[in-house]
């Protein structure tokens, strides 16, 4: 009996640790993973707006080169930047769709500097007033983005990886949850059987004393 009771207030130290050790995993949780899944779940919806900006402009340009050249005598001057303009937001739209999916850093730079020598082209052929060149330039970026369904394929990756980002930011708040509600209750049940420890010691020391004086007189006898 007295073996157990010298082992027993333990407990409430091991508790402690288990519920102070549960608490700072918590913490760790909510202020390292969870803000980062929260920090690129943002991200990802703040590229939707850019992709809409992109469409919208992209629009304009087609709307404003399919005017001129459905007149009687196209302005190649107008029709050259016009051209010129459809194909840098075809590339603009192809590369940052590309791009909010692209899974490395070095991925994204590739894309960029793909995007960037395309536009280096288009630079010097509207430089030269090249516009047949740029006209067939933008039927082949858009042929070959629907024969390989790429704005579809990007399109899908992009609403896996939205959906991929919002679980993963469900599943750390009930981590974050379950964590925290552990540590409280470890933390609070250690503070509670330390308290019954502590009384249960001054008991003993009180029977101890007792026992004692009790001893002492006889013993002087």
């Amino acid at each position: 009996m007295t073996r157990g009771w010298v082992l027993s207030p333990g407990i409430p130290l091991l508790l402690a640790v288990i519920g102070t050790a549960a608490l700072a995993y918590s913490w760790y949780l909510q202020s390292g993973e969870l803000v980062r899944a929260s920090d690129y779940m943002a991200r990802l919806e703040r590229t939707q707006f850019i992709i809409e900006n992109d469409e919208l402009s992209l629009d304009q340009w087609l709307i404003a080169l399919d005017q001129e050249l459905a007149k009687p005598a196209p302005n190649e001057e107008i029709v050259t930047v016009a051209a010129h303009k459809e194909y840098e937001e075809n590339l603009r739209l192809i590369s940052h769709m590309k791009e909010r999916v692209a899974v490395s850093g070095a991925e994204k730079q590739q894309i960029i500097d793909m995007r960037t020598a395309l536009e280096n082209r288009a630079n010097k052929l509207a430089e030269s007033k090249d516009y047949k060149t740029l006209l067939n330039a933008i039927r082949e970026l858009v042929r070959s983005g629907k024969d390989m369904n790429t704005i579809e394929n990007l399109d899908q990756q992009y609403s896996q990886s939205l959906e991929e980002a919002h679980n993963r930011i469900a599943v750390l708040e009930r981590q974050v949850r379950f964590y925290y509600f552990c540590a409280t209750g470890l933390l609070l049940l250690s503070s509670l059987l330390a308290s019954v420890f502590l009384e249960l010691t001054l008991r003993k020391v009180a029977e101890q004393n007792l026992q004692f004086r009790a001893f002492s007189p006889a013993k002087r006898r």
